[in-house]
């Protein structure tokens, strides 16, 4: 059977790029070919997942009616003809038991046989095939990051320590341009982390540059000095000297024999500065050409310095990074490890794919197809390893063997991390001519979103910020065309974009009103759709944890992308102040933590003397039991004493401890890695606050963008370089743009090139920011300056521009405004989007690879469902806290609001089930004492016992069950436990009445009829089980086999 040619989409954001690489595998699959034979690679694991999850889900689909006709329509566009037809030529029973059955069943027994996975893994899978080849270490790993730092720093020592310390501080003079700070170690490790990476893509010559310059000799610099102090000064017409020109020919005079620093300085203002940058005009006047021959001379002079001044500093760095690069291979290898950067870097020196038919012999599969996915997120390394093999498969359609891509330029913001929208057009210069198909038809945004986002970039060319940018906004403009609203299945809501300014805070700064004015658009935005989610996305990370603790104070449930580390969380910090002072026993500071804290309790520590045996027999257990194992118990039973939110992070602490290990004879390490590592709470929340980085791939109901007026080209590259046709040429150390005459070519056209990178890195941040939204999109902008204008290299300028140039720019008021706001919700869940993490109960023996994947497990909720769930949690947090008093409903929304802060927005509904349900005399009965003590038949000299929210195990059928008891009533006579009652209360919105649930729980209730029988030995005639329809305020006993 036939497959499609090569194929490459430039697939705009929402346009289907991954329904249509999915259509590719699946039509591979369909037509015969080994799961292990297609190679589909991505940047990151949950696109990954997400790739895998589609797959299954539409062969899975396609064993009904509607779902097969959706896949053949697809594999006939996708160009499957032939296979489309013959399933079509038969009944959709046969084509299911002929294709989608055995090709699911072929994929599942195959799964782990399957290469769809990361790029890294990818590469990491194939050079641990060839470990000797890339002279990698036996049983090599990716190493932790906290490993990579410890090898980066003592690589650094090392070669300070090589140069002792004359030589470490000369080095220090050659690297800095002449100065030494007071932070060597961190320096240079600023200076390894930043420029490393492109060290190595870069040859060696790269850093000889700028060439060395001769200045004028000091014969000529004499005489040059002595008639610039006979110059006169210009006067006016009455005959007076003109002031800011006898300032200027001051300045120059008195710099002359100055340090080259003072002199750069008179460089960048006065006639100095107009000399260097050619204009030859000074407040009106001409320069007269004998002083801008005295001026050049001066100016020769610092050239020739300034020049052999960032020669040393770039031949310094190149020589230091080479000695960084052998000391840190040698760490690594000590190590027995890599970081994913260095991964195809070793593929690269070996040429491992560079020979025909070796991958496909070591690792036991032959790639036939190659399915790329977000292309333009591929580095030049990761290319250069791909390239033979992608020139392998497009030489041999002839064999069957296929290539597919699909990538957008518009869309490469990972430029920081070595990523280049350029190899798009490389992998395309692999292919042959109409290869190559657009999409443009969003089948996620709305038309208003839609129509905002082409009236902004349709706008471009008038707005680069300074003239050399222009050639890289028109080059962005390019790649942008008109786009479309996909027809959509369903009725798609109207959507709502505006844009405005922040109204004024009263005595807050100008430059946060957006961030509060965002506050109070989430407070619109849930009005108008309690179910919708909310994405805030900013440039930076800084505002992040602002901003969510911000809405959790106004009780808005919101959760961060990245996260913050566990420190974060007032309990966790007394722990880790325990692991601290058995550390450090003598630190009064931790045990002071410690001391103020629920720990002396759990750690009977009593007297004060005891600190030091507590602290003993601690590091002892560690030592003979494990980390984990020592701290399991710990943790569990200050939990119990903690709110939920603590209780998650303590989970979280134990997730990461079992995660990061114990290795060594010292904890400093893990408490590093323990204080300095983020993790992000549970995903889920209908509001996330994240990056635009953070976001892409992601969509959202409603998405915020309150950072616009953030400057494109701040801060300022610390590296510049130059490339010719995607060829590296040159590095070198920054140059500031009033330099850039002093050092001459190539350095001009280095910093227009680095410009161009940022410029065009800056749109396509905005074009991502703005396409993750469904329905409604909010632009938020601080005041404009003193002027009425914004700074023109930045969003705020663009989108004032582009949209709405003749408005009133006042604080409050909408610039622009397309659509009309309404109720957003997609239905789609937000937690489908960033899934929450599944809580569990601690356990210390929990396998390491279990723990590193606990933050991964996620569960996929509806909006709603996720409201319902939320809804319930609250109201048996009410049911819980009461043993036989009955709460009123002031008393049960105080209690919300001091256990329940996130979920304000549901306090009133909650309980107002609460009293509702004890409004009802039956549900009422179940917390009177007398009538529960007549249910269970007490005698006047019986005790009874309440237990809530008890956790318990047994078994149903041939499975372990587990689960929680809501409320347990036992009846003691003799001190022996002789009857009880378990009541599970259900806050079931679709059932009416209690009497609705007693099948659908009939296992469950039970189950846990065996639990209290087999935990207090209580006959099971004498255990009575009830439902409570919290929703109705009725109950239903249910009777159960005895």
């Amino acid at each position: 059977m036939s497959f499609p040619y090569h194929r490459m989409i430039r697939a705009s954001a929402g346009s289907g790029k991954t329904y249509a690489l999915t259509t590719r595998y699946l039509g591979l699959i369909l037509s015969g070919e080994p799961a292990d034979s297609i190679l589909a690679v991505t940047f990151t694991r949950s696109a990954a997942g997400e790739i895998m999850e589609r797959i299954l889900e539409r062969l899975l689909g396609a064993l009904s009616k509607e779902g097969l006709e959706e896949l053949l329509s697809a594999l006939q566009a996708e160009g499957f003809a032939e296979l489309s037809q013959s399933m079509r030529s038969c009944s959709n029973e046969e084509a299911k038991n002929q294709w989608i059955k055995p090709a699911l069943t072929e994929l599942l027994s195959q799964l782990h046989r399957c290469q769809v996975s990361t790029l890294d893994a990818f590469f990491s899978k194939v050079a641990t095939g060839f470990t000797f080849e890339c002279g990698l270490t036996p049983g090599w790993q990716i190493l932790d990051e906290e490993i990579l730092a410890k090898v980066r720093s003592s690589s650094i020592q090392k070669i300070l320590s090589a140069q002792g310390s004359t030589g470490a501080r000369n080095l220090m003079h050659r690297l800095n341009k002449g100065s030494l700070g007071s932070q060597v170690a961190a320096d240079l490790d600023r200076l390894v982390t930043q420029f490393h990476e492109k060290w190595r893509e870069f040859p060696e010559s790269a850093w000889d540059l700028p060439a060395e310059k001769l200045g004028p000799d000091s014969d000529q610099l004499d005489r040059a000095f002595d008639e610039l102090v006979r110059y006169p000064c210009p006067t006016n017409k009455s005959n007076e000297k003109l002031t800011k020109w006898e300032e200027s020919l001051d300045s120059i005079r008195n710099a002359w024999s100055e340090d080259l620093l003072k002199r750069l300085e008179v460089c960048k203002t006065g006639l100095a500065s107009k000399v260097v940058s050619g204009d030859l005009s000074f407040y009106r006047r001409e320069i007269p050409e004998d002083l801008c021959r005295l001026i050049g001379v001066f100016l020769d002079q610092i050239s020739s310095e300034f020049c052999n001044l960032i020669r040393t500093q770039n031949l310094s760095t190149g020589q230091f990074l080479s000695q960084y690069d052998e000391f840190r291979n040698r760490g690594l290898k000590e190590q027995g490890g890599l970081n994913y950067s260095d991964v195809p870097v070793a593929l690269l020196h070996a040429r491992i794919f560079g020979q025909p038919g070796l991958i496909d012999d070591r690792m036991d599969a032959a790639v036939r197809h190659i399915l790329l996915d977000e292309f333009q997120d591929t580095s030049f390394i990761q290319f250069a390893v791909l390239a033979p093999l992608i020139e392998e498969l497009a030489s041999d359609s002839a064999g069957g063997r296929t290539l597919f891509c699909v990538g957008d330029s518009k869309q490469a913001i990972y430029g920081w991390r070595g990523g280049r929208a350029e190899v798009m057009d490389l992998f395309a210069s692999k292919l042959l001519p109409d290869s190559e198909v657009q999409f443009d038809e969003s089948w996620r945004s709305s038309d208003p979103v839609i129509s905002t986002v082409n009236q902004t970039f349709n706008h471009l060319s008038p707005n680069a910020p300074k003239e050399g940018d222009q050639p890289s906004i028109d080059t962005w403009s390019s790649l942008f065309t008109e786009h479309k609203v996909a027809t959509p299945l369903g009725q798609k809501p109207d959507g709502h974009v505006t844009l405005r300014i922040a109204p004024e805070f009263p005595d807050k700064a100008e430059k946060v009103w957006p961030y509060l004015e965002t506050l109070e658009e989430v407070e619109r935005l849930r009005t108008l759709s309690a179910d919708g989610s909310i994405a805030i996305l900013l440039r930076k990370n800084q505002q992040i944890s602002r901003l969510v603790a911000a809405l959790k104070a106004r009780g808005i449930e919101a959760s961060e992308e990245r996260g913050n580390p566990l420190t974060d969380s007032p309990a966790v910090g007394r722990l880790l102040a325990l692991i601290d002072a058995i550390e450090h026993p003598d630190d009064g500071m931790m045990k002071c933590a410690v001391q103020n804290s629920p720990l002396p309790q759990i750690l009977h520590w009593q007297q004060e003397d005891d600190w030091e045996d507590v602290l003993s027999n601690l590091r002892k257990q560690i030592f003979d039991t494990g980390l984990a194992e020592t701290f399991g118990p710990i943790c569990d039973a200050f939990s119990r004493l903690l709110p939920d939110e603590e209780q998650l992070r303590i989970s979280q602490f134990m997730e990461q401890v079992r995660s990061l290990g114990f290795h060594g004879l010292r904890l400093a390490d893990l408490i590093t890695a323990l204080r300095q590592r983020p993790v992000p709470r549970p995903g889920g929340s209908p509001v996330q606050v994240m990056t635009v980085h953070q976001a892409k791939g992601l969509e959202f109901d409603a998405v915020i963008l309150p950072e616009l007026n953030l400057r494109w080209f701040t801060p300022t590259p610390q590296i510049l370089s130059l490339e010719h046709e995607s060829q590296p040429q040159n590095l070198s150390r920054y140059v500031a743009e009033k330099q850039l005459s002093l050092v001459g070519e190539p350095f001009p056209e280095m910093h227009q090139q680095s410009r161009n990178h940022r410029l065009s890195e800056a749109l396509s941040l905005l074009y991502v920011a703005m396409t993750r939204a469904r329905h409604t999109l909010t632009m938020l902008l601080p005041p404009p300056g003193k002027k009425g204008d914004y700074y023109e290299a930045t969003y705020s300028s663009l989108l004032v521009s582009t949209l709405a140039d003749d408005s009133e720019r006042n604080p409050g008021n909408t610039l622009y405004q397309c659509g009309k706001p309404a109720d957003f919700s997609s239905g789609k869940s937000s937690a489908a989007d960033r899934s929450p993490i599944s809580q569990r109960k601690i356990d210390p023996a929990a396998s390491r690879e279990d723990q590193k994947r606990a933050s991964q497990k996620a569960i996929r909720l509806t909006a709603e469902r996720r409201r319902s769930l939320r809804l319930g949690t609250l109201v048996h947090g009410l049911l819980e806290r009461c043993h036989w008093e009955i709460t009123d409903s002031n008393q049960a929304a105080e209690m919300l609001k001091q256990k329940f802060p996130r979920d304000r927005a549901l306090h009133n509904e909650a309980a107002e089930i609460f009293s509702h349900a004890f409004s009802n005399e039956e549900f009422k009965n179940l917390f009177e004492q007398q009538e529960t003590r007549r249910r269970l038949s007490c005698a006047d000299q019986d005790d009874l016992v309440i237990e809530s929210e008890l956790p318990v195990i047994t078994r149903a059928g041939s499975n372990e069950f587990y689960g929680v008891i809501d409320r347990l009533s036992l009846r003691f006579s003799g001190g022996k436990a002789v009857a009880a009652e378990v009541i599970d209360f259900k806050t079931d919105s679709s059932a009416s009445s209690a009497d609705e649930l007693l099948d659908k729980y009939r296992v469950q209730l039970e189950a846990y009829q065996s639990a209290i029988h087999e935990g207090w030995r209580i006959p099971r005639n004498q255990i009575d089980t009830r439902i409570a329809h919290v929703n109705s305020g009725t109950v239903s006993a249910q009777t159960l086999s005895k």
